[in-house]
C-alpha cells in the first residue's frame, strides 16, 4: 500500500500591498483634488462656487479612504449645497426686486414667469400669484391710457408746432409716444429734452421696453446690446444674460459674437469655437499681451501668473457680474506637450488659454474666412504670436502660436510680455 503523502504545511500569504504605480496615481489625483479645493475661494458667484465645490468633492469621493479624502469630500459637498441654497436665494431676491420696480403689465408678467421657474424656493408660488394679480389690474388701464395719449399727441403736434424745440413740448410728445407704446419714437423725443424733468429715466424705461420687444421677436443679439446699455435698470442685467444665452444656443462655430468689453463702451468680440448645446466655447478676436510668468522659473499653467491674472483682474474688467455668472468652469486636463514635460495639475477655470492639442483641433475655425469673404488667419493675431498653456522646450518656456499661425512647441520665454494672450471662455447655455 502506497504511503500517504504528508499534508502540505499551510501557506502564509503576505498581505497585499498596493502597487507603487497605484499609490502614485492616487497621490496625483489627491493633489489635483486639493488644488481644485484651493481654487474654490476664487470662484465668482454662488453657481460657480457650487460647481467647483462639487467637482472637488467628487474627486475626493472617488479616492475612497485614501488619506483624509472622505472627510474632505463631505466638506466640499456640504459647501456645494450651501452655495446652491445661496444661489436660489439670490435668484428669488432678484425676482422680488424686479416685482418691486415693475411699472407696466408686461413687467409683472415677466416677473411672474421668472418666479414660476423657481420651483425649489418655498415662497416662489405665493409671490407669483401676487404678481399675476398686479398684472391683471394693470391690463385694465391700458385701453383708457392709449385713448388719452392719442388725444394728447394730436393736440401737441397740432397746436405746438412753433414750440417743438422747447423742452416741455418735446417731453410732452415723448410722453405721448411712450403711452402709445411707440418707444423708439419716445426715446428720440426724450433725448431732445434730456435736461427737462425725468427725461433720462424715461429714456431708460423706453429703451427697456424696446429691448423687451426685441427679445420677444427673437432678435436676441439686439436685445442683449440694448439691455446691456441700460445697465442695472429694472433687472436689465438678468435679461441681457438671458438674451445672450438664447443668441448663442443656435450660433454655429466660426461665428463672431459680442460679449463683455475690452474697454468701457467698446464690446469685446469673440469667435465661436464650439457649441455642444450645453456650453459654447469662445476665443477672443481681440488680443492683449501679458507675461506667462515673470518669476524666472518653469511654471505650469496651474501655477502661472497668467492664469491668476485672467481669472481675477481680466475677468473683473471685461465682464459685469451677471456676465461672469454665465461663465462655466470647465475641467482642463494637464498637457505635457511634444517634449513630454510635466504639464502640472489639472485645473478648472472661467478664463483660460488653449493647449497645443486644442489649437490643433480648432485649426479649421481659427483659419476660417471672415464675414467679408476675405481669407483671414485668425491664428496670427499679433506679430509675436500668442501663448498656449502647453509647456515648451525652451528654458522657462511655454508653447505659442507664432505669427505665421503655426504651433511652436519650443516656445517663448515665459517672462516675455510681448507675447499675446487669446482668452478662452465657455458660456453656459442652460437656463
Amino acid at each position: 500500500m502506497a504511503a500517504e503523502k504528508a499534508p502540505k504545511a499551510a501557506e502564509h500569504k503576505k498581505p497585499a500591498v498596493p502597487p507603487a504605480s497605484n499609490q502614485n496615481t492616487q497621490e496625483k489625483e489627491y493633489a489635483q483634488a486639493s488644488k481644485m479645493y484651493s481654487w474654490i475661494q476664487w470662484a465668482v458667484g454662488s453657481q460657480n462656487r457650487a460647481e467647483m465645490s462639487r467637482q472637488a468633492g467628487e474627486r475626493f469621493q472617488a479616492l475612497g479612504d485614501y488619506k483624509d479624502s472622505a472627510a474632505r469630500a463631505a466638506e466640499c459637498l456640504a459647501m456645494a449645497e450651501r452655495a446652491e441654497t445661496e444661489e436660489r436665494e439670490e435668484e428669488f431676491r432678484a425676482a422680488i426686486e424686479e416685482v418691486d420696480s415693475a411699472r407696466t403689465a408686461d413687467d409683472y408678467f415677466y416677473a411672474a414667469q421668472a418666479l414660476r421657474r423657481m420651483t425649489g424656493h418655498p415662497e416662489a408660488a405665493a409671490a407669483e400669484q401676487q404678481c399675476m394679480e398686479k398684472y391683471r389690474r394693470h391690463r385694465w388701464g391700458k385701453t383708457f391710457g392709449k385713448i388719452a395719449a392719442a388725444v394728447l399727441l394730436c393736440l401737441l403736434l397740432a397746436g405746438g408746432a412753433v414750440l417743438t424745440r422747447t423742452g416741455a413740448i418735446q417731453y410732452g410728445v415723448g410722453s405721448a409716444f411712450m403711452t402709445l407704446h411707440r418707444y423708439e419714437n419716445a426715446v428720440s423725443w426724450f433725448r431732445h429734452a434730456s435736461d427737462f424733468g425725468d427725461s433720462e429715466e424715461k429714456i431708460a424705461e423706453c429703451s427697456y421696453q424696446v429691448a423687451n420687444s426685441e427679445f420677444e421677436q427673437g432678435a436676441y443679439a439686439k436685445a442683449y446690446k440694448t439691455y446691456r446699455e441700460i445697465g442695472g435698470y429694472r433687472g436689465a442685467e438678468d435679461r441681457a444674460a438671458e438674451s445672450f444665452r438664447l443668441m448663442l444656443v443656435n450660433t454655429k462655430p466660426g461665428s463672431v459674437v459680442e460679449f463683455g468689453q475690452t474697454e468701457p463702451g467698446k464690446p469685446a468680440k469673440w469667435y465661436v469655437l464650439d457649441n455642444n448645446g450645453e456650453t459654447a466655447t469662445l476665443i477672443g478676436e481681440f488680443n492683449v499681451t501679458h507675461a506667462y510668468d515673470s518669476r524666472n522659473k518653469q511654471s505650469t499653467w496651474a501655477d502661472s501668473e497668467l492664469r491668476v491674472w485672467l481669472n481675477t483682474e481680466f475677468l473683473s474688467d471685461t465682464f459685469y457680474k451677471y456676465e461672469r455668472e454665465r461663465l462655466a468652469q470647465p475641467a482642463l486636463p494637464s498637457d505635457g506637450g511634444a517634449y513630454g514635460l510635466e504639464g502640472g495639475a489639472a485645473t478648472a477655470d472661467q478664463v483660460y488659454i488653449l493647449s497645443a492639442e486644442e489649437a490643433e483641433a480648432y485649426a479649421d475655425i481659427l483659419h476660417a474666412v471672415n464675414g467679408n469673404g476675405k481669407a483671414k488667419d485668425k491664428y496670427a493675431a499679433t506679430a509675436y504670436g500668442w501663448w498656449l498653456r502647453t509647456p515648451g522646450a525652451a528654458a522657462n518656456g511655454a508653447a505659442v502660436v507664432d505669427q505665421q499661425g503655426n504651433i511652436d512647441y519650443y516656445g517663448h520665454d515665459q517672462a516675455s510680455d510681448q507675447t499675446g494672450v487669446r482668452p478662452v471662455i465657455q458660456v453656459s447655455l442652460t437656463p
